[in-house]
């Protein structure tokens, strides 16, 4: 991460002295306190400004929690980001440079999967709109199996 344009873009942004950072449920909140706290704990360090963590038990509570305008900076999926910038002004001012993947898990070793195989399955979900656990293997499923209507459980 670049830390000086980082840095700079807290400057312009900033001008309290506290701010909520969101970050989207993609694993436990545990986990994720683990890897961020020390990522705000820098930034409140380096700006003056104090920095809180904070995240959501999943992601359709984030998701109301973001688009509510309950956090000041955030990090999100690509989806949440269309509907935050739509709803409440979000600005891009980080992105990352990887590819995201979604993947599909089985109990059971199949490797010659169809359409046929595939049409009577359920799938389990983390939630609607979770980019790389849901919206990716979905449009997946569309393109190289043809399943325009995937049966489906959310986990909530």
């Amino acid at each position: 991460m670049n830390k000086i344009f980082f840095l700079v873009a807290f400057s312009i942004i900033c001008f309290s002295k506290e701010l909520t950072f969101g970050i989207v449920p993609q694993q436990s909140p545990l986990k994720l306190s683990k890897k961020w706290i020390n990522i705000t704990d820098y930034l409140t360090k380096e700006t003056g400004i104090n920095i809180i963590f904070k995240t959501e038990s999943s992601i359709p509570k984030f998701e109301k929690k973001l688009y509510s305008s309950a956090y000041d900076i955030s990090y999100m999926n690509p989806f949440h980001f269309v509907v935050a910038r739509e709803k409440q002004n979000y600005k891009a001012f980080i992105r990352a440079k990887k590819n995201i993947v979604g993947i599909l898990v089985s109990k059971t070793k199949k490797n010659n999967l169809s359409f046929e195989y595939l049409k009577e399955k359920i799938f389990l979900f983390p939630a609607p709109n979770a980019f790389a656990a849901t919206i990716l293997p979905k449009n997946e499923l569309k393109d190289k199996f043809g399943l325009l209507y995937v049966p489906h459980l959310y986990l909530e």
